[in-house]
């Protein structure tokens, strides 16, 4: 019959080895599921409500703010309005939403501009006078900031609505 012999010295080095190998791992994997995120909106209004967003985006190719829309939003609801990439530092987004027309518009927005359409778009610098120069079907809104922040076991949705007042 053979002996099992315990050298704990051993064992304890490859126990150590293992979990620091397992928690690298899982470190990667926790900060590579923060690349992308969702972003959603959910409409406590009593009207479909018409959303667009802008964002920072930075590419190989390009580092700027683009604005997207538009999304229509059925009272209740919610709606995912795409996957962006979020890095720490880079936490804010912007948004402007409408029901309704002529005196019956209710709009959400604010101080800071970017250019929209009124069909639906996706406009690279659009924070820039230019675009809406070169382009006669875009005009500008003003898009109300919002703001989220972000750790290693924050969720990977975001969400936030918009209550009728």
């Amino acid at each position: 019959m053979k002996k099992l012999l315990y050298d704990s010295k051993r064992n304890t080095k490859n126990f150590i080895l293992m979990n620091s190998k397992s928690i690298l791992i899982l470190l990667f994997l926790l900060t590579s599921l923060k690349s992308f995120s969702q972003l959603k909106i959910t409409n406590s209004a009593k009207e479909p409500l018409w959303i667009c967003i802008a964002y920072k985006s930075k590419t190989s190719n390009f580092n700027g703010w683009v604005s997207e829309g538009w999304w229509k939003v059925i009272p209740g609801e919610t709606t995912t309005l795409g996957n962006y990439k979020i890095t720490n530092g880079e936490n804010t987004f912007y948004f402007y939403a409408y029901y309704g027309s002529g005196d019956k518009k209710k709009q959400w927005g604010g101080d800071t501009y970017f250019a929209v359409s009124s069909d639906a778009f996706k406009i690279i610098n659009a924070d820039k006078q230019y675009v809406l120069k070169e382009n006669k079907d875009y005009r500008q809104e003003g898009f109300k900031e919002k703001r989220f922040y972000i750790g290693i076991l924050d969720p990977l949705t975001y969400n936030f609505s918009l209550i009728e007042n």
